[in-house]
């Protein structure tokens, strides 16, 4: 209800005052409209005298002042409502100030607390209390504001240094602000804080938490004194160039690489470190540098010369990259660092031209040459004369495993191989084979060699065949005079006992497997085996003399061409072989005449799976069976 409406309700109440007590009702209603309003005024503010007026005689006009008595003392209580309604709206904004100030307070993204100090009797700073704290602080110590509210520094807070006690005392007494950083162990944190005095004895602390920024700084010198070590360790120069101004910054390394004292402590011109390379260098660095600008290179990475004070030229290799950009993509700053590598280039060189000279030695030298990783047994490198020799390509030779041209298994080859790099072996023999299939006896000379760190085996092939042949030859020369002597002092019980050890001399004599021997019946044109064998029929038919020999078996091809027939490489089974016998593998053989008064009385058939027949078995066994049927001529005639 407002002021207009409690008028209007009074003023029709006045019209009746002659049935009510007009004092009670007054007092009555005006106390119930203050009681709701909350106001405290006195009822007795409002007082009648009933004596006063007289409500038996009441007319009209006598109404008046009690009507005028009551206007104002309702002007009076709504001048009161209206100053009670304006303290409350001043006390809710203050109220709402205060709560906005501390969410501010609170929303603060450092902490803050506010302290008094505590004074001893003699007036000196023994601690203090904590008379506020932000939730920021709060929550840094995991605390609520009752557990630190009025109580002691020293109860709450177990680190403070000495210094910064002292420091925070002066500026509550005294006025003023302090600063310092403050390790707390507890929390391995940094805080950097801040004080200032509002009122005498009276200090508030903001406490802002740097650890990241402590961290972050520790490892940055950390880093600092790393790259200062293997700066110091490598012996390194290092060049800072700021591309904008053209200047560089070197360090003391880099001057005395070119034999000067850092006479340059701030910045250099960078046309005057460009003088130092060298003229034949100076193109290859210019464009190693714009395509690095242009950001086709990440890194200047590149080995030059650099002219020393004393005239000379050292090589260095220098690494670098650009830090800087600008918002056009253009270069700003660009660092980076440089080694001395004069002695390794010098060698680098050395051996390069050592090198060349190997190789050029190594591809023109009539000697058979390859080289080969002992690891894999492949060959890694070869001269012409090898590829000759051999008969490859040395396009097919690169990368071949030695066991495609060494007879032995590659697990073979890798013994002999570990044998020349661990005992120092250095000759070995060897059967090669070449891309005809045909073999050779060679002697190789291996030394191992070191190239880019990993070892190999350098050959030289020295074909010995014709030596090996010779002395090969010379002793089955021997042994087939031996085989001869055998056969003329035998004390044969027959003509088949004296064949029968004549087969078996030649046998041994060309080492074969096993052999036989055919008597020739032309009359009825049939080879009648001498004696039995597990291995061939007892006989075989002559062929038709029409055919050609080369639609002929191996025996009738003797028989026809009177000479020894040799099948290194057959293509199928003999016709003579028993079938039972015919899983196994081909059989190389020699077909051997005997032959008397132009006629072929007899075949001497020699096989083996193995090894092979040459015209140098044919000859001696024919000086051999001759001598033979000579003896067996004799046997006959004695008979």
């Amino acid at each position: 209800m407002n002021g207009i409406e409690t008028i209007n309700l009074l003023s029709r109440r006045c019209a009746y005052c002659q049935r009510y007590n007009l004092e009670y009702l007054t007092r009555f209603k005006l106390s119930k409209i203050l009681r709701s309003k909350q106001l405290s005024v006195p009822i007795g503010f409002i007082s009648f005298n009933s004596s006063f007026y007289s409500f038996s005689d009441m007319s009209f006009g006598g109404c008046v002042p009690i009507i005028a008595f009551l206007v104002l003392q309702i002007v009076v209580i709504v001048f009161l409502l209206f100053t009670v309604k304006k303290k409350n709206k001043v006390q809710k904004q203050l109220k709402e100030n205060e709560e906005k100030h501390r969410q501010m307070f609170n929303s603060l993204s450092v902490g803050f607390g506010l302290y008094e100090l505590v004074l001893d009797d003699n007036g000196q700073p023994v601690d203090y209390i904590i008379r506020d704290a932000n939730l920021q602080l709060l929550k840094a110590h995991n605390m609520s504001l009752k557990d630190v509210i009025n109580k002691r520094g020293s109860e709450v807070f177990e680190y403070c240094s000495d210094k910064w006690k002292e420091k925070i005392a002066k500026v509550a007494l005294t006025g003023g602000v302090g600063k310092s950083i403050e390790y707390v162990d507890a929390q391995d944190k940094y805080y950097e804080l801040h004080a200032y005095s509002p009122q005498l004895n009276f200090f508030a602390v903001i406490y802002n938490d740097i650890t990241e920024n402590e961290k972050a700084k520790a490892a940055l010198l950390v880093q600092k004194y790393q790259i200062e070590g293997i700066l110091k360790g490598t012996n390194a120069g290092t060049w800072d160039w700021d591309i904008k101004a053209s200047s560089f910054i070197v360090n003391e390394r880099w001057a005395e690489i070119v034999g000067h004292d850092l006479i340059y402590p701030q910045s250099v011109k960078d046309e005057i470190i460009f003088e130092f390379v060298a003229q034949d260098d100076r193109k290859k660095v210019d464009e190693t540098i714009a395509r690095v600008f242009a950001k086709e290179l990440d890194y200047f990475d590149m080995e030059f010369r650099l002219k020393h004070k004393n005239g000379q030229y050292v090589w260095i290799y220098s690494r670098g990259s650009v830090l800087e950009w600008d918002a056009d993509g253009k270069p700003l700053r660009m660092m980076g660092t440089c080694l001395d590598v004069t002695d390794r280039k010098e060698a680098a060189l050395a051996l390069d031209e050592s090198e060349k000279r190997f190789k050029t030695v190594f591809h023109k030298s009539k000697a058979v040459m390859f080289i080969v990783d002992p690891e894999t047994t492949e060959i890694v490198d070869v001269n012409n004369t090898a590829a000759n020799f051999y008969g490859y390509s040395k396009e097919s030779l690169l990368g071949m495993s030695m066991d495609k041209i060494n007879i032995l298994s590659r697990d073979e080859i890798a013994h002999e191989m570990n044998r020349a790099r661990l005992e120092n072996k250095s000759v070995f023999s060897f059967k090669h084979r070449l891309a005809s299939g045909g073999i050779r006896y060679v002697n190789v000379i291996a030394s191992p060699i070191t190239v880019n760190n990993k070892e190999f085996l350098h050959s030289i092939v020295i074909d010995n065949t014709i030596a090996v042949e010779a002395k090969y030859k010379l002793k089955q020369i021997n042994k087939r005079f031996k085989g001869i002597n055998n056969i003329i002092h035998y004390k044969a019980s027959s003509i088949n006992d004296l064949l029968d050890f004549t087969l078996n001399e030649s046998i041994e004599f060309t080492n074969s497997d096993f052999g036989v021997v055919y008597h020739c019946d032309s009359e009825n044109g049939v080879l009648c085996l001498n004696n039995w064998s597990q291995n061939v029929n007892l006989t075989h038919p002559y062929q038709n003399h029409t055919d050609g020999l080369d639609n002929m078996d191996c025996l009738n091809k003797a028989l026809k061409s009177k000479k020894a027939v040799i099948e290194n490489n057959p293509k199928h089974y003999y016709p003579f072989q028993k079938p039972e016998g015919l899983n196994g593998d081909l059989l190389k053989s020699i077909t051997l005449p005997v032959v008397v008064n132009n006629q072929v009385v007899a075949l001497f058939w020699l096989a083996t799976k193995d090894n092979s027949y040459s015209k140098f078995h044919a000859g001696q066994l024919m000086l051999l069976l001759d001598t033979a049927w000579i003896m067996v001529e004799k046997q006959r005639m004695k008979g």
